[in-house]
């Protein structure tokens, strides 16, 4: 076959469908299109002819995770700490059988952008806190109760202060968050749990046990945030500053 007749050229490929030729400088040069996705890359031709091309821009993760463009999903990527974060964020918002063991995870989802593995892994080494030990990407500090993973609504922040916003609704039956019963019953401890865990005090009501509770949470996360100050980022500090715990939390 001549090097002008490749052009126009149906190949199948192995995974990804049908891609036309679009474009031949040489062997090592010919410009693909995939049918599927309409995306278009530069390939060898000996690749070509085995079907051995990958389409960067296929749903290929969770149906809706995509490597974007010039990302080579080699064995190195499997390690990286971005592409692992990435990962594990499109299973809790995209796996079913995730949520059927988290159902606190049932409303999350990603923004478009977040589905793109170039994009997300550009937007993590942006960001403050990223290359800390022991910090992960976190979605409802910014804005609580927040489902969305997004830029707009996510960031890094040590485990600590990740787990100071735990809510554990499952296991705390139907009192407020941070309200125990005593073992008698007849009056209501109030109890900051995790790492910081102590008992503030005992009170004969609901309303007296959560609110000793709330001044003594908030406090402790604004201890906090003066603690990560120089590590996390302005707008979580702003947002730790203020957060408010409520007694629908």
């Amino acid at each position: 076959m001549q090097e002008n007749e490749y052009v126009g050229k149906l190949f199948k490929s192995n995974k990804y469908g049908e891609v036309l030729v679009i474009g031949y400088e040489n062997s090592s040069k010919v410009t693909i299109k995939f049918l599927n996705t309409n995306s278009m890359k530069t390939v060898k031709l000996c690749h070509l002819k085995i079907g051995n091309v990958k389409d960067n821009f296929a749903r290929t993760t969770y149906g809706v995770g995509y490597l974007g463009d010039g990302f080579d999903l080699g064995s190195q990527a499997l390690n990286d700490k971005a592409f692992k974060l990435w990962s594990h964020m499109l299973e809790r918002c995209y796996s079913p059988k995730y949520k059927i063991t988290r159902p606190t995870y049932l409303e999350c989802h990603s923004s478009e952008n977040f589905k793109c593995l170039t994009y997300f892994k550009q937007w993590c080494a942006s960001q403050k806190g990223f290359t800390e030990e022991g910090f992960v990407l976190d979605k409802d500090i910014l804005i609580k109760g927040n489902k969305k993973y997004s830029e707009d609504t996510c960031c890094f922040v040590p485990v600590e202060l990740n787990n100071l916003f735990t809510l554990n609704k499952a296991k705390r039956g139907e009192l407020p968050i941070g309200v125990h019963a005593s073992k008698s019953k007849s009056k209501y401890l109030a109890r900051l749990g995790g790492k910081f865990g102590k008992t503030i005090g005992t009170f004969d009501d609901v309303d007296s046990a959560f609110t000793a509770y709330k001044l003594a949470k908030e406090c402790k996360i604004k201890e906090r945030a003066l603690f990560w100050k120089d590590k996390i980022s302005d707008r979580v500090f702003d947002a730790l500053m203020k957060a408010n715990i409520e007694i629908t939390d």
